[in-house]
This record gives C-alpha cells, sequence and structure tokens, in this order.
C-alpha cells in the first residue's frame, strides 16, 4: 500500500520541473509553432539582438501571445496589447507627445498589435529599464517585465522561470532557424 502512495508523491515533483507556466513542456511547445511563428521568433530575435535582448525578446512573444497566435484585440484586465502584451499606458507615456484621450488609446493598441518593429521598440526599451533598475540579474528583469516593482512575487517569479525555460530552448533552437533562415536568402 505504501508503494503506491510513494509514486504518486514523485509524479507531481517531477511533472513540476518539467513543465512551464503553460503546462506544456517548452519543447512541445515548439514543435506546435507553425513556420510563420518561427519566423517570428527569429524576426523578434534579430529585433532584440543589438540591445542583448535577442533570445529574450523571442521568448517573451513565445510566452505572452505563443508567437501570435494569442494576441487578443487588447487585454482590457491591464490593458496591453501586441505580440509582447505591452501596457497600452504605458506605452503612450513612452510618447508624451500624444495625448490620452480614447481615439489615441485605441490606435496605440492597434499600432501595438499591427506594427511588430514600433511594439518591439517599446518592449525593448521596457527591458533596457529593468535591466539597469535591476543591476543585468536576468531573472529579475524577466519578472519585472511582467510583475514591475512586484517582481519578486510569486507571478513574477513563475514568469521568470517560463523565460529562462524558454531562452534556453531559444539558444538552442535559433541558430538553425537563422542559418536555415540565411541559407534561404542566398537561394532566393
Amino acid at each position: 500500500m505504501g508503494k503506491p502512495f510513494k509514486a504518486l508523491l514523485v509524479i507531481p515533483l517531477f511533472l513540476t520541473s518539467v513543465i512551464t507556466v503553460t503546462g506544456t513542456p517548452v519543447d512541445e511547445q515548439f514543435s506546435r509553432l507553425t513556420q510563420e511563428q518561427k519566423s517570428i521568433l527569429v524576426r523578434a530575435y534579430e529585433l532584440g539582438a543589438p540591445y542583448d535582448l535577442g533570445y529574450t525578446l523571442a521568448a517573451i512573444a513565445w510566452q505572452e501571445s505563443f508567437v501570435g497566435d494569442r494576441i487578443v484585440p487588447i487585454n482590457l484586465q491591464d490593458p496591453s496589447a501586441g505580440l509582447w502584451h505591452k501596457n497600452i499606458y504605458n506605452a503612450l507615456a513612452e510618447h508624451p507627445e500624444t495625448p490620452q484621450n480614447g481615439l489615441q488609446i485605441n490606435m496605440m493598441a492597434q499600432k501595438l498589435i499591427n506594427d511588430m518593429e514600433f511594439a518591439a521598440s517599446i518592449a525593448i526599451s521596457d527591458l533596457e529599464h529593468w535591466k539597469v533598475r535591476r543591476n543585468g540579474r536576468w531573472p529579475d528583469v524577466w519578472a519585472s517585465y511582467n510583475a514591475g516593482k512586484y517582481y519578486r512575487s510569486s507571478q513574477g517569479r513563475n514568469y521568470a522561470k517560463a523565460i529562462h525555460q524558454k531562452v534556453t530552448a531559444l539558444e538552442r533552437i535559433l541558430p538553425m532557424l537563422l542559418a536555415s533562415k540565411e541559407k534561404d536568402s542566398t537561394l532566393g
């Protein structure tokens, strides 16, 4: 009777070390990505790379929107929008010349959804801010991206863990995708 009970305790401990916050192992999640989503990961990496944020930007796009598959027009809870689920009011704050009225809020949400380069610039600016504030400690930077000043919360820590898992996977996978893209561009 004692042996099955011990086995039940081991299984949950094993699963928590393998499963991400979304409940699916990272490699399995990656295997479900379409070619278009993989191209978006590559582009996210390219946009972040000049700032030493390539893997992080790609991992956050994967975490926040499943690389574009789960983009909702606007997450009204935050409110946030786009591939990196950037807070609309924070994005507006980076452009103080833009009035914060209903029309501009809607236009900013639309721009975060439709303009990948613009949305990446907002995400990069946010990550650069946290990189300085958290003295370059990546787990704290990632947690802050999601939880802000509450980066030590369980939400922030779980988010950082999920991003770390994705960054680790991307460090293995993206070089092959980048090489494939390079090969395709020289052939075409």
